[in-house]
Formats: C-alpha cells, sequence, structure tokens
C-alpha cells in the first residue's frame, strides 16, 4: 500500500514504559510503520496513580472482578491520570495534522479487547 504508517507511545512516566515502548516497536516494524516515542513526564508530576508512583501497589484483577463495580471502581482510582486521555488524544491529533494526515484506522482499533463491552 502507499500509504505511510505512524504509531505512537506514550511516555507519561508510567511503570511499564520500556515494555510499552519495546512491544510499540516492534509492532511497528511488523506493520512497517514509523515509530514515535512522545515523552509526557509532566503528567506524573500532579498524579498520585500507582500506574506513575512507584510507592504505591498496582492492584490486581482477575476477569470476574471485572463485573463487581465497587472494585473496579476501587481500582480504577488507584490508576487514575487526570486528563490523561485527553492530552493523549490531543497531542496524537496534533500529531496527525503535523503530517498531514488525512485518514485515521478507528475501526479496527480495539481497545481493552478482554472487556466483554468491547466484543
Amino acid at each position: 500500500k502507499d500509504k505511510e504508517i505512524y504509531t505512537l507511545t506514550f511516555d507519561y512516566g508510567q511503570r511499564a514504559v520500556l515494555r510499552e515502548i519495546n512491544s510499540a516497536k516492534r509492532i511497528s516494524n511488523i506493520l512497517g510503520a514509523k515509530h514515535n516515542v512522545i515523552k509526557l513526564e509532566f503528567l506524573k508530576e500532579f498524579s498520585g496513580s500507582a500506574l506513575t508512583n512507584r510507592g504505591k501497589n498496582v492492584p490486581k484483577l482477575k476477569e470476574e472482578d471485572l463485573n463487581n463495580f465497587e472494585r473496579t471502581i476501587e481500582t480504577m482510582k488507584s490508576v487514575w491520570v487526570p486528563g490523561r486521555n485527553m492530552v493523549l488524544f490531543s497531542i496524537a491529533s496534533s500529531f496527525a495534522e503535523s503530517i498531514g494526515a488525512n485518514e485515521k484506522n478507528g475501526k479496527k482499533t480495539r481497545v481493552y479487547p478482554w472487556f466483554k463491552s468491547y466484543r
């Protein structure tokens, strides 16, 4: 295909950033995509999230926990990074505009495919 493919990985100081970058690079290589890492470490400065604070434990959920509303809310609060998704989407949109992108593949994108609501 005659289209360039770009992938983005965001580094906001999350614990799993090295694994995320390495996985994204491998996937990008398979796709022949240009991989970019965007540093946003400022997000951890105003977040008490277990994702960015090594002094806190990241909760472990089992699949059956996903049907327990109280447990999922408790877990969500412990890994919440205020404004993260809004910032990531805004930067991804800006990146797309800066390279003149006029198409996106949203149909084939699946977020958290293990959640039943996404099946």
